[in-house]
């Protein structure tokens, strides 16, 4: 039996539900994280740094990019569906502001970081730390939106829709 339209649609919403929250709990982990690390010292923040977070950047570098993608495409093929297609398209504009953001801030901090020691950092190593630590949060704040944005639009659409 072939699924009917409304399913696939209705599956694919759930799917990027999935890879959003995958991202977004990547991104509040960092938020949760954030006033303990700031009590650390600089060598062992960055000890943590090198440690701790080894597999986010392989992992949300296949997830965030899949949710954006979806979520772009079900804003597409949602666009005649109300409110659901507006709440996607919500969810694909905040989840791309994300990622723009990460990269604007985060990134540059990350390829400053891989080229420090712990035993040799700058003396305005706490600038960094801050706009990495506080990069982190607006990604999680991006991606917190685009998470709600999708369940909304999940609890919105009717039973079965034409488009």
């Amino acid at each position: 039996m072939i699924p009917d339209r409304s399913s696939v649609l209705r599956f694919l919403l759930f799917l990027n539900l999935l890879l959003i929250t995958l991202v977004f709990g990547l991104a509040f982990t960092h938020v949760m994280e954030l006033p303990g690390k700031l009590l650390l010292s600089g060598s062992v923040w960055l000890t943590v740094q090198r440690t701790l977070y080894t597999s986010f950047g392989p992992f949300a570098s296949v997830v965030e990019p899949l949710g954006i993608a979806l979520a772009w495409t079900l804003a597409v093929l949602l666009r005649h569906e109300r409110p659901a297609g507006r709440l996607v398209l919500l969810a694909a504009l905040c989840s791309s502001a994300g990622v723009i953001e990460w990269f604007i801030v985060v990134s540059p901090m990350n390829t400053l970081l891989n080229s420090w020691a712990p035993a040799t950092l700058p003396p305005d190593w706490t600038a960094t730390r801050n706009r990495w630590e506080l990069g982190h949060v607006g990604h999680a704040i991006l991606f917190g939106a685009a998470f709600c944005s999708l369940a909304w639009a999940m609890l919105s659409l009717p039973r079965h829709f034409k488009h």
